[in-house]
């Protein structure tokens, strides 16, 4: 147990280092591009809050189904997030950050800020497939605590036995 923690706050101070120690520039106003990846760390809990739960995969045009990597664009992204509630049931995401690394080299990040995820239970369907988490995040440029953008999708990591590890895909949308 104490092995496991270890390895997953490793990882998720990496990619956190990775998301804050990268040079950086801004994202055009109304960019919106699609994400697929992995889950890569389930983070660490500590008094019912799960922090560093960590993503991170590729980048491809704005779809509602996981893009395999052979189909994405050349780009990156990664986020690392807290949340406070049960995974598999209802989860209120708070804290963390975003990156995003263009196929050309541009780089673009920001906070998360707040959202939720949702399961609609083993049997269900919310658009995502049966069983499969919708999320809805908030999400802000730079260093700013206002919302200037959302990441919108699925998070399937109900499946386990069938998919691992587990898959997550959906939209970055970024406004003024």
């Amino acid at each position: 147990m104490l092995r496991n923690l270890a390895r997953a706050t490793i990882v998720s101070i990496t990619v956190v280092l990775c998301l804050v120690a990268t040079p950086l520039s801004a994202a055009a106003d109304g960019t919106q591009f699609g994400i697929s990846g992995y889950e890569i760390s389930p983070g660490f809990r500590v008094a019912g809050v799960t922090y560093g739960v960590a993503f991170a995969g590729w980048t491809n045009a704005p779809t509602n189904s996981w893009v395999a990597s052979s189909g994405g664009d050349g780009g990156s992204w990664a986020t690392v997030t807290n949340y406070t509630g049960t995974a598999g049931i209802s989860a209120s995401v708070f804290g963390g950050y975003w990156r995003r690394v263009t196929s050309t080299g541009v780089v673009s990040f920001g906070r998360v800020l707040s959202g939720t995820v949702s399961w609609p239970g083993l049997s269900g369907d919310n658009g995502c497939g049966v069983g499969v988490a919708s999320f809805l995040i908030a999400i802000s440029r730079g260093y700013s605590v206002s919302p200037t953008g959302a990441i919108v999708g699925c998070l399937d990591d109900t499946h386990i036995p069938i998919v691992f590890p587990p898959r997550i895909w959906g939209t970055v949308t970024l406004t003024t």
